[in-house]
């Protein structure tokens, strides 16, 4: 493992003050918000911010607007009923079976560190599932009268399905009330069906589900179909979007796994966090079913508490950050090895990626198989460890 050569940096985590909203969020869902995404609209040239709650609603909110409403969302629900094995049956005129997930994570599946509104959604759940939805395509339709441009923006989103009954909906309230324009508040101040309103046509695309809640979900930067999850199942997975199984099943400790980031400089690492107070790094070159590493928090900060977050820096290449259930976040300085990216080796993902899918997929050190050739020979034996940590860390720092 790293943990007798690796630096550390640990602090405590103290309360700092945050600036309060200016006025409370219509719209906003009244249950635990369980993760937030920046995520950039090509078609505004901005930052929507995105979030996941575990009543079942994926929202994007608008900074300009002053976060007051979504500007567009979601819902988790399944549009016919569905089998054990995820197929679903009954007549197509069945448009809801009821049922909503509630949501624990998101992911933006493109390839790339800049998220956008464009690319692929992977939306986990509290029951397991894992469903992969596209984000709400815009049909502006004909003009209508008394509709503010904010407000008919929000009903473009609206599915064309639904859209007649939810401007019915908000029409009639307007006028009890006396509302000469509808501008986009008041849509979400009447209170329409959020089935409605966020319900998506495109359905979702369902994953072989975890045996319990997944705690986190990260994308690959380096790889378009590519996607991590953890769950309080002990699993780490690793998926395509092009198939329901995952790829990898990897169960590195007898714990839940709270969180897992990939690297943002290494296409083929990637790390979880444990419940048991470790963090674990996984290598693709070296094997597919083992961890490489893993970093156990030092001794002075105290008992060791569960890990919920992981995290790489962008910049400092050598730099992998935790927080855990004690209030500490502890900065590791990871080896060269596993810091430094190879010749080739986003070249090297696609092929392994390739060689997963066909069944052909292994471990390096002959546990699980072969892995391809020419992921084989670029091996190094310098990733688990090097001499001077540190001195790494500040070399990439310049």
């Amino acid at each position: 493992t790293l943990s007798p050569r690796a630096r550390t940096h640990t602090c405590a985590h103290k309360k700092m003050a945050a600036r309060r909203p200016s006025r409370p969020c219509l719209a906003a869902p009244h249950c635990q918000v369980a993760q937030l995404r920046w995520v950039y609209d090509p078609s505004t040239l901005d930052y929507l911010l995105s979030s996941v709650s575990s009543d079942g609603k994926v929202l994007f909110w608008s900074v300009s607007q002053g976060l007051e409403y979504p500007v567009r969302g979601t819902l988790l629900a399944m549009r016919k009923p569905v089998t054990s094995d995820g197929n679903a049956k009954g007549s197509a005129a069945v448009r809801h079976s009821g049922a909503v997930h509630g949501g624990t994570a998101l992911a933006f599946v493109g390839g790339s560190s800049k998220a956008t509104v464009q690319d692929p959604m992977v939306v986990a759940s509290e029951a397991g599932a894992l469903m992969g939805c596209s984000a709400p395509t815009r049909d502006a339709g004909v003009p209508l009268a008394n509709w503010e441009s904010s407000a008919q923006r929000v009903l473009s989103y609206v599915s064309g399905r639904d859209r007649p009954s939810v401007q019915a909906h908000v029409e009639q309230w307007t006028r009890s009330n006396r509302i000469q324009k509808v501008d986009a508040p008041h849509i979400f101040k009447s209170k329409p069906d959020p089935i409605a309103l966020f319900d998506s046509e495109g359905g979702h695309t369902r994953y072989d589900a975890h045996a319990g809640p997944v705690l986190g979900l990260d994308a690959s930067p380096f790889h378009r179909h590519l996607f991590l999850s953890t769950g309080a199942d002990a699993s780490l997975r690793l998926y395509s979007l092009l198939q329901s199984k995952p790829l990898l099943v990897l169960e590195p400790a007898a714990c839940c796994l709270h969180s897992a980031a990939w690297s943002h400089t290494r296409p083929m690492v990637f790390a979880a966090a444990g419940a048991n107070g470790s963090v674990y790094l996984f290598d693709l070159l070296v094997s597919t079913s083992s961890a490489v590493a893993e970093m156990k928090q030092p001794q002075q900060a105290g008992p060791s508490g569960a890990v919920h977050t992981v995290a790489f820096n962008p910049r400092m290449r050598s730099f992998l950050a935790c927080g855990d259930a004690n209030g500490f976040v502890h900065v590791w300085n990871l080896s060269w090895g596993l810091a430094n990216v190879r010749p080739g080796e986003t070249e090297q993902l696609d092929r392994a990626t390739k060689a997963l899918s066909d069944g052909e997929g292994g471990d390096a050190d002959g546990d699980g198989g072969e892995m391809p050739s020419s992921v084989k020979q670029n091996r190094r034996s310098d990733v688990t460890g090097s001499g001077d940590l540190g001195a790494a860390g500040e070399d990439e720092g310049r």
